[in-house]
């Protein structure tokens, strides 16, 4: 953006000395505050976008990155990001070294079999759910566990993450994230919502990544994404951007809410509206999609929640 600004400035579209939209482009290049990451970081969000990682989900990393940093939560300049909302057959994992721009790793990584199949589309901070979570996590210590060398985590976010470690999420090696099972099966494996990785790569990645680093898992969630105290203004920003959540049985929360209104406004459910996708609200969505003329699955995607006027 800055940039931006300061070429069209320089290219002075008036002709003259007096020219106003530069006189007001100039007030903006010089009221325009930094990015909270600049201070901490040459690294800007485009700067990975040939490797797969999206300029939006890096941006959101460094924001949570530099809250982390500015309350003490790590002191190191080394960045784990998770894209879970990627297939599982794309490489979605990055650590960055965020002093010298260097990308360490890029590499597949798993998701919990209860977040979907081939890409993560619903998440949780609770215990046996068998799903990952989003937001930020700092890395602690090492241990040998029934995968080997793993790294347990500490989330920092409640009611998103805080779990982490009582739920055993941490990163180790796994079979089923071999090159050779991707490429059989079309996608990944699924863990119990750890991150896993190839047994190949794991090991040094763990150890580049261990003893307070940060990591951070996006997905698009748009209540971690408004509900974030370490994204603030950007994560409300980039919710009110989202497309409506993929829906099924099981999930939680307010897009569940927002969904049992929206059967309850059109005749369709009679229930509480109490954001748990149980049994009576997939009856009441595979009711609707039949009175659309839509395929009765019971999931909700786009078209569904278009067919409902959301």
């Amino acid at each position: 953006m800055l940039l931006l600004l300061t070429s069209l400035a320089m290219a002075n579209p008036c002709g003259d000395a007096d020219c106003p939209i530069v006189a007001e482009l100039s007030a903006v290049i010089q009221t325009t505050p930094a990015d909270p990451w600049d201070a901490l970081t040459g690294v800007n969000p485009g700067d990975y976008a040939d490797q797969g990682l999206r300029p939006e989900v890096l941006a959101l990393a460094l924001t949570a990155f530099a809250e982390a940093w500015a309350r003490g939560d790590t002191e190191r300049k080394t960045l784990t990001v998770i894209d879970y909302s990627m297939h599982s057959s794309d490489e979605r994992m990055w650590v960055l070294d965020l002093e010298s721009g260097e990308v360490l790793f890029n590499t597949h990584t798993a998701h919990g079999s209860g977040s979907g199949m081939a890409t993560g589309d619903s998440f949780s901070n609770i215990e046996d759910s068998h799903q990952s979570n989003v937001g930020l996590m700092v890395t602690a210590e090492t241990y040998y566990g029934k995968h080997g060398y793993s790294l347990r985590m500490d989330g920092q976010e409640s009611g998103f993450n805080s779990n982490a470690r009582d739920r055993a999420i941490v990163i180790h090696a796994a079979d089923y994230m071999t090159q050779s099972y991707i490429d059989s099966r079309g996608r990944a494996g699924r863990s119990w919502g750890c991150p896993a990785l190839p047994p190949n790569i794991s090991r040094a990645l763990i150890d580049a990544i261990k003893g307070g680093t940060v990591v951070f898992g996006y997905a698009p969630v748009s209540e971690w994404l408004s509900g974030s105290d370490y994204l603030g203004e950007r994560g409300d920003a980039a919710a009110a951007n989202l497309p409506p959540p993929t829906l099924r049985r099981g999930a939680e929360g307010a897009s569940v809410e927002r969904l049992q209104t929206a059967l309850q406004a059109a005749g369709f459910y009679d229930g509480r509206i109490d954001g748990d996708f149980g049994r009576g609200t997939r009856r009441a969505v595979q009711a609707f999609q039949r009175g659309a003329g839509l395929p009765d699955d019971g999931v909700v995607g786009a078209t569904t929640w278009e067919a409902l006027g959301r």
